[in-house]
């Protein structure tokens, strides 16, 4: 968990090479199933980094959906 700009809550979402080979809308899928587990621990978004890079790879808000750069 981290703190976001303003106090909010961002959850770590760790991608590795799987993660590549989905495809938009099952990414966009994973992203509201992990949302919404984690929203119990006050998130209010989520930030996926690539494991061997560790570059920030997308975001999810509700309201904006999934970001992927």
């Amino acid at each position: 968990m981290s703190q976001g700009f303003g106090g909010n809550q961002i959850a770590d979402v760790w991608s590795a090479d799987l993660f590549y080979a989905l495809t938009f809308d099952q990414k966009r899928m994973l992203a509201v199933t992990i949302y919404q587990y984690h929203l119990s621990d006050d998130s209010t978004s989520l930030m996926f980094t690539d494991t061997m890079t560790g570059k920030i790879i997308g975001s999810y808000k509700p309201g904006l959906g999934l970001q992927m750069d």
